[in-house]
């Protein structure tokens, strides 16, 4: 660590002090509900907390099964990581210091982070923050403590470290910005440690907002949740349909992508409506137009279930809580997206790099989005990255002039360096020469087994490129 730029410790630091923070509140909750009676709430916490760490010893032992000098001493180290609930800022050292993919592993340590960072959104962070803020609403003016309301802030500053650092490290990671310079980019080289805190702040008032909107609904009428949240997913899977961009990028066959493609889409709108990530504002996420008029719609949903609790909620009754005041939800409410809309502006005209404001707001498609791959290619290595998305998504546009390019430009190609075994796996069949497809043989299908095995080399070959000279 002596070796370690400051700037790296104080990321790794505060990512292990949110985690810890929000391990030890939880526990405090957690004691406080079984010892006031609400042992279902306590039950509940428990059981995300439970589920995001059966995530990370899960995917634990994906990263190291293959690894084979000095496993066990790395799986004992990445355990205990996930027990302390000091593994982001574990994930957040290794990241940022520019440790490197081990012989062996599968994954990435930016892969790993983010994998990590949107299971904890799913399992833990965005449940078990509207939990949080229902087992509030829920109770009687005397439970309303500060420990409570104090826990729930924590709640929502690691939900927002989550979407920040999925955003920072991929917007950083030099790799990223040398493959595609059109979309990586927006934090500028110097500032970084403001620019960090900014979009903390942004993505931790975002959960905020979102999460009370739901948890204002869910106590005021659970019917009027429901219909919420199925208008909302509605719209955003009908937008997706609609642009005809539902599909993944990830290179597979149509029903392994549908259903892949279906649990991503479902991991992209929680992490996008709970944390504001700004990544998601890519066109093979949200895309610019939708990233934006979810985040106000957030706002907007906010203020509509603060409208309806104050008008329809009804305390009457057994197990309900105290109905807070008219003037403190507003104030509150009021506050919540003021200082949103402060950190978000001050985001986007004092910290986003000018050239790169334009992709919080494009509206390209992920269909346009892969076909640029060839389209917008200055060399025949870029061209070919087109291969590495889903053509599903480009080859009704652009397949033929594909074809017809790899076709003519098969033999010229095959004198290059980069140009090996790994790159022509990943091209199909009828995109190669009979003679070139004959030579090859059976030995290039042999990698197009599996869909997991699909997702992992797509996920895994960005970095080994990097490795052997970059694009």
């Amino acid at each position: 660590m002596s070796k370690i730029p400051y700037g790296v410790k104080a990321r790794a630091a505060a990512g292990a002090a949110v985690s810890t923070s929000d391990m030890v509140s939880d526990g405090v909750i957690v004691a406080d509900y079984f010892r006031t009676g609400r042992t279902g709430f306590a039950y509940a916490l428990l059981a995300m907390v439970g589920a995001n760490m059966l995530f990370n010893l899960l995917f634990t032992w994906v990263q190291t099964r293959g690894i084979k000098k000095g496993r066990l001493r790395k799986v004992a180290f990445e355990v205990a990581a996930t027990l302390t609930c000091t593994k982001p800022g574990l994930d957040a050292w290794k990241v940022a210091s520019g440790a490197e993919q081990q012989p062996g592993a599968p994954f990435t340590p930016l892969v790993e982070m983010a994998a990590a960072k949107a299971a904890e959104v799913a399992t833990e962070g965005v449940p078990g923050l509207v939990l949080q803020l229902f087992a509030v609403l829920m109770s009687s003016s005397k439970e309303r403590s500060t420990l409570a309301l104090l826990s729930i802030a924590i709640s929502a500053a690691s939900t927002g470290l989550a979407g920040t650092s999925i955003f920072y490290d991929s917007d950083t990671d030099p790799g990223q910005r040398a493959r595609n310079p059109k979309w990586y980019g927006l934090v500028p080289d110097q500032g970084r440690g403001k620019a960090y805190a900014v979009i903390l702040a942004m993505c931790s008032l975002q959960a905020l907002t979102k999460g009370s909107a739901v948890a204002l609904l869910a106590v005021t009428n659970s019917d009027w949740l429901r219909g919420y949240i199925a208008i909302d997913v509605g719209i955003y899977f009908g937008y997706k349909l609609v642009r005809g961009e539902y599909l993944n990028y990830v290179p597979l066959p149509f029903w392994p992508s549908a259903i892949f493609s279906t649990t991503a889409n479902i991991i992209f709108k929680l992490v996008g409506d709970y944390t504001g990530c700004p990544s998601m504002s890519l066109p093979n996420f949200f895309g610019g137009a939708y990233f934006l008029s979810n985040l106000l719609l957030s706002h907007v949903s906010m203020m509509a279930a603060v409208w309806l609790y104050i008008g329809y909620y009804d305390d009457e009754g057994a197990g309900r809580g105290d109905k807070i005041e008219a003037s403190t939800l507003w104030t509150c409410a009021a506050a919540l997206t003021t200082a949103w809309v402060v950190a978000f502006t001050f985001f986007a005209t004092r910290v986003v790099v000018p050239k790169y404001r334009r992709v919080l707001y494009n509206n390209m498609t992920s269909r346009q989005w892969c076909a640029s791959r060839y389209l917008e290619g200055e060399t025949d290595r870029e061209k070919l990255h087109v291969f590495r998305t889903n053509k599903i998504l480009w080859e009704k546009e652009i397949g033929e002039d594909v074809k017809a390019w790899t076709l003519e430009n098969w033999a010229r190609l095959e004198g290059e360096a980069w140009f090996d075994a790994k790159v022509k796996a990943k091209i199909p069949d009828e995109y190669i020469p009979a003679t070139a497809l004959q030579q090859l043989g059976g030995r290039m299908r042999q990698r197009r087994g599996s869909a997991a095995g699909s997702v992992r080399e797509s996920m895994r070959e960005d970095v080994e490129e990097e490795e052997g000279g970059g694009v």
